[in-house]
């Protein structure tokens, strides 16, 4: 993410120094492409060779070790993010992560420490078990009811005439809520999903 981001930001940095000089063919063909930028393929590769190892961890660990254990990126980027991209690190930013450094020293330490050793046929008759069922619905029903909340905020927060949004005036901690709800929901799914997949691949 950290390389990547610092590719990003000087590509648009070389672009809009361009574009100062004037809008015109020349200037368009000398614009820089992301896909162009050495740094930004290398921090593209390494994102997809640590999702492709992420996935593999499932095949190894239980899920609900290997998963929460994603969120020490979030400490990583953090750190390179404030060294090598000039963002701020805050006191708000340490705390955080020092929560996520003792929230999954913590998982490690009393968490399954072996992977369940379930079979594919197991892995597939779970999906259709009343209790998960049930509880896939009612988990997706609050989602939609969630993403209409924020649809509705989202109207009363953008102006009319422009277009644009404004400052967060209605349903600031309900959107504030919503979207963490919403992307823990379908980070959820997407884990389900890759552990179904691997597990598939694995047996083959």
């Amino acid at each position: 993410y950290g390389l990547q981001k610092y590719a990003h930001n000087n590509v648009n940095e070389f672009n809009s120094q361009l574009s100062l000089s004037g809008i015109s063919e020349d200037t368009i063909a000398k614009q820089k492409s992301f896909l162009s930028n050495a740094k930004w393929l290398i921090g593209f590769a390494l994102f997809v060779l640590g999702s492709l190892m992420a996935a593999a961890a499932l095949i190894f660990g239980a899920q609900s070790v290997v998963a929460p254990l994603g969120a020490l990126t979030l400490v990583a980027n953090t750190i390179l993010a404030a060294k090598y991209l000039g963002e701020p690190f805050e006191s708000h930013h340490i705390f955080g992560t020092i929560i996520i450094v003792i929230a999954c020293i913590l998982l490690v330490v009393f968490g399954p420490n072996e992977n369940d050793d379930v079979s594919l046929n197991e892995f597939k008759s779970n999906y259709i078990q009343p209790t998960f069922v049930i509880f896939s619905l009612v988990l997706t029903g609050l989602a939609i009811w969630t993403y209409s909340g924020v649809k509705y905020y989202e109207m009363l927060n953008t102006d009319s005439d422009s277009g644009y949004k404004n400052d967060v005036k209605y349903g600031k901690t309900f959107l504030m809520i919503s979207y963490v709800s919403l992307g823990a929901y379908w980070g959820s799914w997407s884990i389900l999903f890759m552990k179904s997949g691997v597990l598939m691949l694995y047996n083959m």
